[in-house]
Order: C-alpha cells, then structure tokens, then sequence
C-alpha cells in the first residue's frame, strides 16, 4: 500500500512538473519548441491514464486527500488553468469524480483563484 500511495504522489507531482515546464515553453519563447512540448503533453498524458487506473482510495481515504491525492488535484487544477488544450475532463471520469470530491475541502475553497 505504501508503495501504491508513493508511486500516486509521483504521480501527481510529475503531473505538476511536466504541466509547468509545457507552460512555460508556450509562454516563455517567441517560437516554442515542438518537440518539447510534445514530450511534457505526452508525459501529461501518460500520467493521467495511469492515475485515473488507481484505485479511489489511493487518492481520497476515509473522506479526506492522502498527499497523493492532494498532488493530483493541484496538478489537475494546474492543467485546467494553464493547458485548456488538454481535455482530462472528457476522457477520465474517474480523475473528475476524485477533483469534485477534493474540491469540497475548505482549504481548496479558501484558495481557487477567482476568474
């Protein structure tokens, strides 16, 4: 189990790490390079059709985020900010059914930029 809840946060974290390093190319460089973003959007990828195989419970315990799950979401939240392109809510249900769960959380009230 401990193995599954770090292999998840690694998850999540590459998600967050692949998902800024797509966004700054775009944002950072007149002529972004392709096959840069390619490779991230493909890590992106990867990362959410592997995430959205786990089991739930690897992701929300008892009711409440494990870190791994707390990883995921911010990703998640990342991803729907920056990188629209990527449509995670069309093609995984089960990674919108965790965010909607997570989003209940005071804490990620408290601290959704307002748009």
């Amino acid at each position: 189990r401990r193995i599954q809840m770090r292999q998840a946060s690694a998850y999540g974290v590459g998600l967050i790490q692949s998902s800024v390093l797509y966004f700054q190319e775009s944002a950072l460089h007149e002529t972004p390079s392709h096959r840069w973003m390619e490779e991230h959007l493909v890590s992106m990828e990867n990362t959410l059709l592997h995430g959205s195989k786990m089991p739930a419970s690897i992701w929300i315990e008892n009711g409440e985020l494990t870190q791994a799950g707390w990883d995921l979401v911010v990703g998640l939240d990342y991803v729907s900010l920056r990188i629209p392109e990527l449509k995670w809510r069309e093609q995984y249900p089960t990674l919108v059914s965790i965010h909607h769960e997570a989003k209940k959380n005071p804490d990620f009230l408290e601290t959704t930029p307002k748009l």
